[in-house]
């Protein structure tokens, strides 16, 4: 049974390692994204999301230079791309985290922190 057609549910998850606060935040940073984005969100509990697009507007015109489509397999990331992604993480984090605090919210929200943090979250290197 569909307990609302056409809605979506998201439910967080992350490592046992990851506490609820921070499966909460995210869950609050994707009801922001999808409500700037003009979806519809109903939270459901602190980190279950039911979420609705918005209605369909007009067509868009075809984009006159379409995206190529990849060709076979993706590849993995090479060790060395990895080790640097590491190695930028180390080296920036203190600084930026600290600028980042410092900012308003507006300074914050578009700040490469953010980013920082959202690569650190995927690979579990540092607990933000």
């Amino acid at each position: 049974m569909i307990w609302r057609p056409g809605w979506v549910q998201i439910d967080v998850t992350a490592p046992r390692t990851t506490g609820r606060d921070a499966r909460e935040e995210v869950a609050r940073a994707i009801a922001t994204t999808l409500t700037d984005s003009g979806w519809t969100v109903d939270v459901r509990g602190t980190e279950t999301l039911h979420t609705t697009p918005p209605p369909a507007g007009p067509t868009p015109a075809p984009n006159p230079k379409p995206a190529p489509e990849p060709v076979g397999e993706p590849e993995l990331v090479p060790a060395a791309v990895i080790a640097s992604i590491h190695n930028v993480l180390e080296y920036n984090w203190s600084a930026e985290q600290l600028d980042y605090d410092q900012q308003d919210p507006e300074g914050q929200k578009n700040h490469i922190a953010n980013d920082l943090n959202r690569i650190a979250r995927h690979w579990d290197l540092y607990r933000v």
